[in-house]
């Protein structure tokens, strides 16, 4: 996932403010003119969150291999669990 977008290992990090679940937090790294938002569960149960209009998920990481799951504007985090969205 970071070899496919640079603004991950080389962006410039925003902490992302607005409505989330205690145990998620989000980012946007910003490389050149291109952005990812990163959006973390670290919580031990799913979480489900609103996303972004025009954004899609580009990539993720589970602890336990299970799915991240879009349904229409919202997307459910797995526990402990990383979504990358552009």
């Amino acid at each position: 996932i970071r070899n496919e977008n640079p603004e991950i290992a080389r962006g410039d990090t925003e902490l992302t403010q607005g409505a989330t679940p205690e145990n998620v937090y989000a980012v946007t790294k910003t490389y050149k003119d291109s952005s990812i938002v990163i959006v973390y569960n670290v919580g031990e149960t799913a979480e489900k969150i609103g996303t972004t209009e025009g954004l899609d998920i580009v990539g993720y990481l589970t602890v336990d291999g299970s799915d991240v799951l879009k349904e229409g504007d919202f997307v459910t985090l797995p526990p402990r669990s990383i979504v990358f969205f552009k």
